[in-house]
């Protein structure tokens, strides 16, 4: 990375009695958080999970702008080839890592929860103490496991979701795909990776996750479950010509079983944030990554 950090000096930290003063601090733990306290050289808090999924890969323009990786990867379509930068997952690890290195990751990565009153933060995690901190100003850029929130609430997220159901692929595996789209926001999109079951570990055997964008009465109706998500999913595949695994031969021609896809888990991601006003020592940041490199706050 080549972002420029600045020296602060957190010495004033009482370790033993689990009891810390910051200037100012950041809450959150998503790309645009670790990058906003990487630039500012400010301490993180991390209040739920919110990484990129590996999937997720920078445009290459904004790529040259974050890291120093010029890496591209090409992608098979069913739109053509397409061309993206480095994995958002793997420059998440590296802010997270150069962070850490900078002690600025004071309560690690598995936080339970954080409570806000007047000037102190309590912090709740699951291998550490709980801890006070007192502070002077602090920017969240999530309410997620926040209690206490004294700001004024000017937007609730409305129930939309990005849901991401998750499949083993059985049958079906092989093939030079990467990605498809639709134009239905039910199954609209389909990434291929390679599987990181142990089994298929180097053997050239891609799973799969389909992404889907729906309203909580749409999750609630099984037209729109995983079970029918699985359907569409064999369908789309069969209509990229992707064939199941060799079986055999019949009059000379190769023989192929059936498509197999098993479904393995259903993830909701709310697509929006609530939006609050600032007051004066706790201001909510909701800012792109595109802000945050032009120096937004």
């Amino acid at each position: 990375m080549w972002i420029p950090m600045r020296n602060q000096n957190y010495s004033n930290i009482n370790f033993r009695k689990h009891d810390f003063y910051l200037e100012k601090i950041i809450l959150g733990s998503s790309l645009e958080a670790v990058l906003y306290a990487r630039l500012h050289s400010l301490p993180i808090i991390f209040n739920n999970e919110d990484h990129p999924p590996h999937f997720e890969f920078l445009e290459p323009a904004m790529a040259s702008r974050i890291c120093d990786s010029h890496d591209t990867f090409n992608f098979v379509s069913n739109k053509g080839d397409l061309i993206f930068g480095p994995q958002k997952l793997d420059l998440w690890r590296q802010i997270c890592f150069d962070l850490s290195m900078q002690g600025l990751v004071p309560f690690g990565f598995q936080t339970d929860s954080v409570r806000i009153a007047d000037n102190i933060l309590k912090v709740f995690g699951k291998n550490c103490m709980p801890a006070t901190v007192h502070f002077d100003e602090i920017c969240f850029f999530s309410d997620k496991n926040v209690h206490g929130i004294q700001n004024e609430l000017t937007y609730r997220a409305k129930d939309n979701y990005k849901i991401m159901d998750w499949a083993f692929i059985k049958s079906g595996s092989k093939h030079e795909y990467d990605v498809y789209y639709t134009d239905d926001d039910f199954v609209k999109e389909v990434y291929f990776y390679p599987s990181d079951r142990i089994a298929a570990l180097n053997l050239g055997i891609k799973d799969l996750v389909s992404i889907s964008y729906l309203n909580f009465d749409q999750i609630q109706d099984f037209k729109y479950s995983y079970t029918m998500a699985r359907f569409k999913i064999l369908k789309q595949m069969t209509d990229l010509g992707i064939k199941g695994k060799k079986y055999g031969f019949a009059n000379g021609k190769q023989r192929y079983m059936p498509l197999e896809v098993e479904m393995q888990e259903r993830q909701l991601i709310m697509m929006e944030k609530n939006l609050y006003d600032d007051i004066e020592n706790v201001k909510f940041l909701n800012l792109t990554l595109e802000d945050i490199l032009n120096g937004r706050d």
